[in-house]
């Protein structure tokens, strides 16, 4: 599980880079950059469609079926 989540951690942390990219944020401004897309995230999840304890549980039976030696 660890690895799964360093794996995990590493495509976010590429994905907030990339966004950073798009908006031309400089170094210096990396860190609250990516607070404030954490904020943005965290409204986003309120207002998604399918209530987060759904979204939850789904991604807990694909890692729990991973762990398990399916796919």
């Amino acid at each position: 599980m660890e690895q799964q989540k360093q794996i995990l951690l590493k495509q976010f942390l590429g994905l907030g880079v990339s966004m950073a990219g798009l908006e031309s944020v400089e170094i210096g401004g990396f860190e609250s950059y990516l607070d404030q897309v954490l904020s943005e995230a965290k409204e986003a999840s309120k207002e998604h469609k399918v209530p987060l304890a759904g979204r939850l549980e789904k991604a807990r039976g694909k890692y729990l079926f991973r762990r398990r030696g399916g796919e």
